[in-house]
């Protein structure tokens, strides 16, 4: 009889590192969160090794997707859902840690999804996420605490509000948090090859960073965007 870990459908899985690679993460990373030893993740990559039903949400977690994003791109053989997803909002909300007051950073994503929110408007879409405004920096645009919906599928222009994950590591950061993932929400003014220009509302100011420190750029929602 066949073990029931070996019955599912091994392929290579590219998909898993460009994400986490988006996201500035590690394949270790990963099997931490899922609490596994490191090579099974890097043998999941190399198809080697199937994701298994009770790992699909906990993936999803960390790659910060809906669980519809991982199943969709799972082989067919191994689409075996978790848990009744037709019952979960249609948009994720993203686990975030308040840094503000120690490094400036509006916040850091922990790698959990901790609920969702519905919006008739943009029901069916797998690429919108939910951060909560941390601060007063962009008041009055958005207070703290305030919802901020951004999509993942199509590219910010000049003048949008941006959600920004920076790449890498910084040493103002505390150790306990270094795993997780740098945000700043801002608007965008201007963007070139090097640098991307921002600016903070509350002080007013314009702030350049440069691209090399951006892991990726999402464009927030209008409020237009949600109630059309």
């Amino acid at each position: 009889m066949v073990k029931e870990r070996e019955a599912h459908v091994k392929v290579k899985m590219p998909w898993m590192k460009a994400r986490l690679r988006e996201l500035g993460r590690t394949p270790a990373g990963l099997a931490r969160h899922l609490g596994i030893a490191a090579p099974r993740v890097y043998e999941m990559i190399a198809g080697r090794r199937g994701m298994q039903p009770d790992e699909i949400a906990e993936v999803a977690k960390y790659l910060e997707w809906p669980i519809e994003e991982v199943v969709k791109r799972l082989p067919e053989g191994s689409r075996n859902l978790p848990h009744d997803v037709s019952a979960v909002g249609s948009i994720p909300v993203l686990g975030q840690t308040r840094t503000y007051d120690i490094c400036g950073w509006d916040s850091l994503l922990t790698g959990d999804t901790v609920g969702h929110v519905d919006c008739k408007a943009l029901t069916g879409r797998t690429d919108v996420r939910c951060l909560y405004m941390v601060g007063d920096a962009m008041l009055p645009w958005r207070d703290s605490g305030e919802p901020v919906l951004f999509e993942t599928g199509r590219p910010p222009k000049d003048n949008d509000y941006v959600v920004i994950y920076l790449a890498g590591e910084d040493r103002a950061t505390p150790k306990e948090y270094r795993n997780q993932t740098r945000v700043l929400i801002r608007r965008l003014l201007a963007s070139t090859g090097k640098k991307l220009r921002l600016m903070q509302l509350n002080p007013k100011r314009t702030t350049e960073i440069d691209r090399k420190a951006v892991a990726s750029v999402y464009r927030v929602l209008t409020w237009e965007d949600c109630i059309r």
